[in-house]
């Protein structure tokens, strides 16, 4: 408490806090594993294996992958590891909910690294496939469609708008394409409950998709029971004019159709054309 023989507030406030008791039950701070010229570029949680996935940036451009347990509490990474490669730069990076680590590099090459089955000395992983649609060098934004499904938002490699490349990851199919009117970089997209989220038109799309168990596991003998379906499509514009939403280009209302790639089209009879997705 303040008295008038305090003539420093600064002093009264230490000298009432400052007291041996408080001082010795005191909890140390925690020392953080960031060092200085680093940053965190990346971060998911992967919920069904439990851990954390870190992305740190260095100064000159190194970068550090980080695996922290997912407890009650903060901890410290359980080990990391370098995520290069020496003819290329990561251009694109997804952990899955399977526990899954895909990046994209410059060259075009997609690598899968699997946390629950392999070392992080092994990162990044194995090839999985090459990028023909993107402009692999350019910023490229990957996202988790399903377990065996991501998009991948990028720089068309045939025009100078953006490109929404649907992959197959089980696979290693490009199903479906939408070109985009705009590249941004990086490519500002995302996921929700709703469907996937782009700009497009100085407007947010909302993009519906459809996932349904896919032909080639039929084919294969393998089945995928996936469906994350939406009925309709809808358009927000993101700016307000005098508390309303500003009126949707017309370009962004056009409900997005998917094509089919030339490698289903030999199995798949049927497509359901109001989804982006149609291999699951």
């Amino acid at each position: 408490m303040w008295s008038p023989e305090h003539q420093d507030l600064d002093t009264c406030k230490r000298s009432s806090k400052l007291s041996p008791a408080l001082l010795a039950s005191r909890k140390n701070p925690r020392q953080g594993f960031l060092d200085a010229g680093e940053t965190i570029t990346y971060v998911e949680i992967v919920t069904e294996a439990r851990l954390i996935v870190m992305l740190v940036e260095k100064q000159g451009g190194s970068r550090t992958l980080y695996r922290l347990p997912l407890g009650e509490c903060v901890s410290q990474p359980q080990d990391s590891h370098s995520l290069a490669l020496n003819d290329a730069r990561l251009t694109g990076v997804c952990a899955t909910s399977s526990a899954k680590l895909i990046t994209l590099w410059s060259t075009g090459a997609m690598y899968v690294f699997e946390f629950q089955n392999d070392y992080l000395e092994n990162l990044p992983g194995r090839l999985h496939a090459t990028e023909q649609q993107v402009i692999a060098d350019k910023p490229t934004k990957i996202l988790e469609l399903s377990p065996s499904h991501i998009a991948i938002v990028g720089q068309d490699k045939e025009d100078e708008g953006g490109v929404i490349v649907l992959r197959d990851i089980k696979f290693s199919l490009v199903t479906s394409t939408q070109p985009l009117k705009m590249y941004h970089r990086p490519p500002p997209a995302w996921v929700t409950a709703s469907g996937l989220v782009v700009v497009e038109g100085g407007s947010l799309a909302m993009i519906p998709f459809t996932v349904q168990e896919s032909n080639l596991a039929t084919l294969f003998g393998s089945r995928i029971a996936e469906t994350k379906g939406f009925p309709s499509e809808g358009c927000h514009s993101w700016a307000k004019m005098e508390g309303q939403l500003e009126d949707v280009p017309k370009e962004a209302k056009e409900t997005i159709y998917s094509n089919k790639s030339a490698g289903l089209n030999k199995v798949m009879a049927q497509i359901n054309r109001g989804a982006l997705s149609e291999s699951m």
